[in-house]
């Protein structure tokens, strides 16, 4: 992603975009944690998802109404802004839309992982 918005230009608010990268990060980190002999629960993972959709929405959605003329610098602006993120056009919503893409591809790729993990017994963890 750094290389193609080097290619195609950055925006203003790309600080808030690749900050929120990197809580999401943490937040998965703390998601997979392993205690004791247990896996990463599925509720866990679902709950870091679903934060992590949430932080990014308000992270980078206050870095646009900081960083534009579109919004007034109000109270009034940024909650119009978040407004903005949430509403419905042509049946879509912003938010909405990263909430359910986030819960579908965690649970496709933490899924995969935990059906290959019962084929395949080297990427089941270690026993201690």
């Amino acid at each position: 992603m750094l290389l193609s918005d080097a290619l195609i230009g950055f925006h203003g608010s790309m600080e808030a975009v690749y900050f929120s990268f990197g809580l999401t990060w943490l937040l998965g980190m703390w998601a997979v944690r392993r205690t004791g002999l247990q896996q990463p629960a599925a509720g866990r993972i679902a709950l870091a998802s679903i934060t992590s959709s949430v932080l990014f929405f308000l992270l980078t959605n206050f870095a646009v109404w900081y960083g534009s003329t579109f919004y007034p610098q109000t109270a009034a602006g940024l909650m119009t802004c978040y407004a903005a993120g949430l509403a419905f056009y042509n049946g879509t919503s912003f938010f909405l839309n990263g909430v359910l893409g986030d819960l579908f591809f965690s649970g496709l790729l933490f899924g995969s992982y935990y059906l290959l993990q019962q084929r395949f017994l080297v990427l089941r963890p270690a026993r201690r």
